[in-house]
């Protein structure tokens, strides 16, 4: 079952602040957390 996740633009924003604050100490720690987020679109789809 897949179920469509529409992401508020605001939300992607604070998404896009919070990584630019962890990739100041690490980068691949900052990808790790985004991954899966959308990619700018404002939707993710999740399959389960």
């Amino acid at each position: 079952m897949a179920f469509a996740i529409v992401w508020a633009e605001v939300a992607v924003e604070d998404l896009d602040e919070v990584a630019d604050f962890i990739a100041r100490d690490s980068r691949y720690y900052a990808s790790a957390m985004v991954r899966g987020a959308p990619p700018g679109n404002g939707e993710a789809d999740l399959t389960t």
